[in-house]
């Protein structure tokens, strides 16, 4: 009983370091004006601080998952688009087709930590949440018969995922406006 209190608060002690290391630091974020025309890649950065609590904007993302973000991801500007982003957290689906048929539904390889963090997040928007990408969750896992809430888990965790490369590349809170499915549940 013992051990396990030391490793608990052995654990508490190293993430409190960690959280103490991405505020004591400052993070790039997206390019800034004029970065094509001096030919040169002006890359912002933002406060550790202050970009933990706008990734904490995102539904469902907690301290945990934002850090687990920072860690995997650090710049934003690797990514080019949204497709990018989802391939590398692992949230893009792939079907394995032979003679035309779908024979499976397989999962990408991607970043591990971060698909499952996005996952956990998904399975709690959906499951306590009443906002509009919860809506769309439940929606979309009522309409399948057969694993509705793992295919619906899947989806929000790629627009979470979307969500938090949007927010750390523009450095702002997150808002619903990119958003078609919310303006039916409003």
């Amino acid at each position: 009983m013992q051990d396990g209190e030391e490793a608990i608060a052995e654990t508490k002690r190293a993430s409190q370091a960690a959280v103490e290391f991405v505020v004591a630091n400052r993070w790039p974020i997206g390019e800034g004006q004029g970065a094509e025309a001096n030919g040169m890649a002006d890359t912002r950065s933002a406060d550790g601080k202050e970009l933990l609590e706008l990734f904490q904007t995102v539904p469902g993302v907690g301290i945990g998952t934002a850090m687990v973000w920072l860690a995997e991801v650090v710049d934003p500007n690797r990514f080019q688009n949204a497709k990018q982003v989802a391939a590398y957290c692992g949230c893009d689906p792939s079907l394995k087709v032979s003679a035309g048929k779908v024979t499976q539904h397989v999962r990408r390889k991607g970043n591990l930590k971060l698909h499952e963090a996005l996952l956990q997040c998904a399975t709690s928007v959906i499951s306590r949440g009443s906002t509009p990408l919860a809506a769309w969750g439940k929606n979309l896992a009522g309409k399948h018969s057969k694993g509705g809430f793992r295919k619906a888990a899947g989806a929000v965790a790629r627009r979470i995922a979307c969500a938090l490369w949007h927010v750390h590349r523009k450095a702002e809170e997150f808002t619903y406006d990119g958003y078609n499915f919310h303006k039916g549940t409003v």
